[in-house]
């Protein structure tokens, strides 16, 4: 019997056996077969979703992205075919050695030759049927090239004198030269584009089109602008047709040629007549070039070209260079020898500039006049880079940098290789009471 005194809840009164918690392990069930299967089938299902839709998304933006990146492709150089004086070069070179008796009989005969030329061609021309071809044939050749030609005008904001507003134009020759990747590239004058608002390009079937300025140069005042070929028709642009730059080196006086483009003062105009003579060393800036001398009356403001009767271009016409006595015949510079300079100002290239005129010392001019063989500089461009440099009309130009100069062709090469307002080594030799000494100069190139 237990003690009544004992309390509740003392050990005494609990049992003796003890209650454990049951414990247990939760293991991952391993996936089967059947589940990896259903995973890699819906990887699979995914991947070529996505794929699916990154193509789709590539198709859909390629258009756009195109058009975006269009502006930003590198045009494609223009390049012009050179011609070359070298069977001419050759030709004289074996009438130097020939006798004096030879050269004399030589003369004779071509003297003979050349009146016989003109009597017959003088009598052709009174005829009046063969006037009447040569007229058929110059309107033939001025309907063909009128694909070639067009009429650019520059129109330009300016202000009177009483500050009020109105719209000032120009317009001139242009001459459609060739088409690249994105523009129709077309030749015409620096004076009408420099310092422009608007360009505006007519074609011969009167369409009208905005043109950009692609490049100029000053000396020769040649200019090419650009019409955007995204703009243009396919009627227009099937119209239009480049034209042929010939070979003007084997023009000769007494050749046929017509002039087109402004010759007689507005676009376009045409005239025809002979070749009167060719000036072979008209002197230019940093060049010289063969001048074509036509009996063709034109304007005192004549632009355009010469063509022969092949329909090659042969001559851009200019009369910066006529002289007094030849009143308004119409002169062209040759076209072969200005195809390097249309190439560049095309391709948008700068030009240094040295800024002379300048006469080539040959070797065996050298020789006989006890002088160093190089250009002669009969003059220096005021305000040129030459001028600024020191230079004098008489000085020798013998080499540029590192190279030795002693011909045209190697000046213009050499010039090639510098940017306008790079500093280069001019040496030129000058002429003193001791002989001739070597002047060093230092000159900022300029631009043409």
């Amino acid at each position: 019997m237990s003690d009544s005194n004992t309390p509740k809840g003392t050990p005494e009164a609990e049992p003796s056996s003890k209650k454990e918690f049951i414990r247990e392990t939760i293991e991952e069930k391993k996936p089967s077969k059947r589940k990896w299967i259903r995973r890699i089938l819906l990887l699979l299902m995914l991947a070529v979703a996505f794929g699916l839709i990154a193509a789709l998304t590539f198709v859909l933006s390629e258009p756009r992205l195109k058009e975006m990146l269009a502006g930003e492709e590198t045009e494609e150089a223009i390049q012009f075919s050179r011609d070359s004086l070298e069977a001419e070069t050759t030709a004289e070179a074996e009438d130097g050695e020939s006798s004096e008796s030879s050269a004399e009989a030589d003369e004779e005969a071509l003297k003979e030759t050349v009146e016989e030329l003109v009597e017959g061609y003088l009598s052709t021309r009174e005829s009046e049927e063969e006037e009447a071809a040569y007229t058929e044939l110059v309107s033939d050749m001025a309907s063909a090239l009128r694909r070639s030609m067009v009429t650019v005008t520059s129109v330009q904001a300016s202000e009177d004198i009483f500050q009020q507003e109105y719209v000032r134009s120009q317009e001139t020759f242009g001459l459609i030269l060739t088409e690249t990747s994105s523009r129709m590239l077309i030749l015409t004058e620096t004076y009408l584009v420099k310092d422009t608002e608007t360009v505006l390009v007519t074609l011969g079937n009167k369409s009208e089109y905005s043109a950009s300025l692609v490049g100029m140069d000053e000396t020769t005042g040649l200019a090419v602008v650009g019409i955007s070929l995204e703009e243009m028709t396919e009627g227009d642009l099937s119209y239009v047709e480049p034209v042929t730059l010939g070979n003007s080196y084997i023009c000769q006086a007494g050749d046929t040629v017509v002039a087109l483009g402004n010759p007689m003062g507005y676009v376009p105009s045409v005239a025809w007549g002979i070749i009167s003579y060719i000036n072979t060393a008209q002197q230019g800036i940093d060049m010289n070039f063969q001048l074509i001398q036509t009996d063709i009356a034109g304007s005192s403001e004549a632009t355009g070209i010469l063509v022969n009767l092949d329909g090659e271009v042969v001559g851009w016409i200019t009369q910066d260079y006529s002289s007094d006595d030849t009143g308004n015949m119409l002169a062209a510079m040759s076209i072969s020898d200005i195809k390097g300079y249309i190439e560049r100002v095309s391709n948008g290239e700068a030009m240094a500039c040295l800024g002379v005129q300048v006469q080539v010392v040959t070797a065996s001019l050298a020789e006989e006049r006890q002088l160093p063989q190089g250009l002669y500089i009969s003059s220096c461009v005021s305000g040129g880079a030459a001028y600024e440099a020191g230079l004098q009309n008489g000085d020798i130009l013998v080499g540029i940098g590192e190279e030795t100069i002693t011909t045209l062709s190697g000046l213009q090469e050499v010039l090639a290789k510098y940017e306008p307002g790079e500093t280069v080594t001019v040496i030129v030799m000058r002429s003193s009471r001791s002989g001739d000494d070597p002047q060093t100069c230092h000159e900022t190139q300029g631009e043409r």
